[in-house]
């Protein structure tokens, strides 16, 4: 594993055995992300195509949050932005929004439901965002948002599970503990 844990290297001896590190991790590591990347694209290409079909009233407003979830994850940069420790949850996530659209239209006032919450919370989110400047957007306001990503995963496609549990109570508390 790549990573600089501990000091950073300052000696000559230190630098080039972090280097040679590196040479020897980064091709795997780019294959891999490369890989997942190319993934996420097929699946987000699926999605699209299936969001072009849902145009009926009754389904409307949830392609359309699902339209504005997958421009979100998958915009351009994304690959950077998210990193590739990332790149396997932003996959199965496309997967939940893809598993969310084959069900939406059998029940859309279920999805609807299923969505306010999380609408909600989502709101509060991004409006706590707003009111910090870049340099005050701790690791663990970031992560508050990928939970948020995980809420979604959990009501709508929970067979494709989440790492850990969430629930909108618990993204309601972790957002009052940072004073959103």
């Amino acid at each position: 594993v790549l990573t600089l844990v501990g000091e950073v290297p300052h000696t000559a001896a230190g630098f080039s055995a972090l280097a040679a590190l590196g040479r020897s991790e980064l091709p795997d590591r780019a294959a891999t992300a490369l890989g997942v990347t190319g993934q996420v694209f097929v699946a987000a290409a699926a999605v699209r195509q299936r969001l072009e079909r849902l145009v009926a009233p009754a389904v409307v407003a949830g392609a359309d949050d699902a339209r504005a979830q997958l421009d979100r994850l998958v915009r351009s940069g994304f690959v950077a932005a998210t990193g590739a420790a990332r790149l396997r949850d932003v996959l199965r996530y496309v997967k939940a929004i893809d598993h969310r659209l084959t069900k939406l239209p059998e029940d859309p006032h279920k999805d609807a439901a299923r969505l306010r919450d999380i609408a909600a919370l989502e709101r509060r989110y991004v409006s706590f965002l707003r009111r910090l400047h870049r340099d005050e957007v701790t690791p663990e306001i970031v992560e508050v948002g990928w939970l948020l990503e995980e809420l979604r995963v959990a009501v709508f496609a929970q067979q494709l599970g989440t790492p850990r549990s969430v629930s909108v109570q618990r993204l309601m508390k972790e957002l009052a503990a940072l004073g959103a």
